[in-house]
């Protein structure tokens, strides 16, 4: 039997609904992969974003040690560096009350 315009149209219609049908489940299983791919890197980023904060944190903490050894080393330095000019002076005057002693000396031998 042959089908009348009004089904044929029906049919087509049909078809195209099934079809689109199709599509619609298939953008909806793209999108709830997209969405599952999306919040799993949402997750590593926040985990990563994480990771570089305590990280961060860490260096700090190593450069704030490291400047504290280091005004540390500065200050004994400095502290050994005024006992030995302290230590110089005191040589440097016993050479110099030995050099007029000496002079005296010489004097009274003349």
């Amino acid at each position: 039997s042959l089908l009348t315009k009004e089904e044929s149209e029906k049919l087509s219609l049909q078809k195209e609904c099934a079809r689109m049908m199709d599509n619609i489940k298939l953008y909806e299983q793209n999108e709830a992969e997209l969405e599952g791919v999306l919040n799993g890197l949402e997750e590593q980023l926040s985990e990563e974003k994480l990771s570089r904060e305590k990280t961060t944190q860490l260096l700090q903490d190593e450069k704030r040690q490291l400047q504290d050894e280091m005004n540390e080393l500065r200050s004994k330095h400095n502290s050994e560096v005024v006992e030995l000019k302290e230590a110089c002076d005191q040589r440097q005057t016993i050479i110099t009350a030995a050099e007029e002693k000496n002079r005296e000396l010489v004097d009274r031998i003349e």
